[in-house]
């Protein structure tokens, strides 16, 4: 393992990440248009919005455009994801789909690279505030919460 592979892993699971705000905006669309919401009249829509949809279940199954059974679990701006077959879990929270929690990043690496050695997830850790530090990731706060962004280069190694 090295830096540059752990930075592919990092890009694949943001890009993954659409599949949870995909799930976010059929089953909770009120909850991306309260984490947008900027100014009073925004916000009142957003409430105006989850009377319609506030007796949609916290946990379920969402099916994908694909036809992919996820089991889903809503929570405060966000959902987690976990596919029923392959056990793939995308966690993540509105408003931006670029950005991410670094352990949920770390709980997909678990997920896609099988037994996975302690010493590796030390090591993506040491990677992840390496690039913290040289600026090719940014924190950034939402309503959500602090997550971190990939500032966008060819390479950021």
């Amino acid at each position: 393992m090295n830096e540059f592979v752990v930075e592919t892993w990092l890009r694949t699971y943001v890009e993954r990440q659409e599949i949870a705000n995909q799930a976010l905006s059929q089953l909770r669309p009120d909850l991306l248009m309260l984490a947008n919401a900027q100014g009073a009249e925004q916000i009142m829509n957003g409430f105006a919005l989850r009377e319609a949809y506030e007796a949609i279940p916290f946990t379920g199954i969402w099916l994908d455009s694909d036809g992919k059974e996820w089991d889903y679990f809503i929570h405060g701006l966000g959902c987690r994801l976990i596919n029923r077959i392959s056990k793939e879990q995308i966690e993540w929270d509105a408003p931006d789909v670029t950005a991410f929690d670094i352990e949920w990043f770390i709980n997909w690496v678990e997920w896609y690279v099988e037994d996975i050695a302690p010493s590796d997830i030390a090591f993506i850790r040491l990677t992840m505030q390496k690039m913290i530090d040289r600026e090719a990731i940014k924190q950034v706060t939402y309503k959500s919460g602090p997550k971190y962004q990939l500032v966008y280069k060819q390479s950021n190694l």
